[in-house]
């Protein structure tokens, strides 16, 4: 019982560490992606701080500010 328990958790180990090296190797072209798509919607302003207060202002919503650093 203990050594199939053992088997059943290294392969569950050995499996997500193959499905999160596979994801590393797309996250730049996800991140790049993502950031086309939202802007092209035009509901979130990247890289332009005095135009996203400005909006905020006019329109009078709040405003969040995301300092990420995607090395």
């Amino acid at each position: 019982m203990k050594t199939s328990l053992f088997t059943l958790i290294c392969g569950c180990l050995l499996l997500g560490s193959q499905l999160s090296s596979g994801a590393a190797e797309n996250r730049d072209e996800k991140v790049r992606n993502d950031k086309s798509t939202v802007e092209s919607t035009g509901l979130w302003i990247y890289n332009n701080l005095d135009l996203a207060i400005a909006e905020a202002k006019r329109d009078g919503k709040p405003l969040l500010v995301t300092f990420r650093c995607i090395p």
